[in-house]
């Protein structure tokens, strides 16, 4: 699969850390990239926070090669197979939050995803309160 972002919005309103990160990802349009097995599947990837702090939206193409069974069932229903429709959600979903991450760190925007941290310890230290910081 190989995808080309062709629009890309990012505001913050203000700055304090939100409560909640949603990310979603929706389909807009498939389409049959003439009688192959490939597919041209349009899509919204969107980050919002709450309460409203900012916002983070793009949309692109991903080209899917699918199979014969892709494309028997595709031009039955004019819908891709359900496995097929995860991998290429997982695919733009992994994606997207990368572009994300850099995005909102630009913005000086919470990351949409929990980054890794280091916990150090020490033996006969009693270890310190978890403390977890999103931005």
């Amino acid at each position: 699969m190989t995808g080309t972002l062709d629009f890309v919005e990012a505001k913050r309103f203000e700055s304090r850390a939100p409560k909640e990160v949603s990310i979603n990802v929706n389909f807009q349009e498939i389409t049959q990239e003439g009688s192959s097995n490939t597919y041209a599947i349009h899509f919204g990837f969107d980050v919002q926070y709450s309460p409203s702090i900012g916002y983070i939206r793009m949309k692109g193409t991903m080209m899917f090669e699918g199979n014969e069974a892709d494309t028997k069932h595709f031009e039955s229903t004019k819908r891709l197979p359900d496995a097929s429709v995860q991998n290429v959600a997982n695919s733009i979903l992994q994606n997207c939050t990368v572009q994300t991450v850099m995005l909102s760190s630009m913005l000086k925007l919470p990351p949409p995803i929990s980054l890794p941290s280091v916990n150090i310890k020490r033996p006969g230290k009693k270890p310190e309160a978890d403390v977890t910081y999103i931005g």
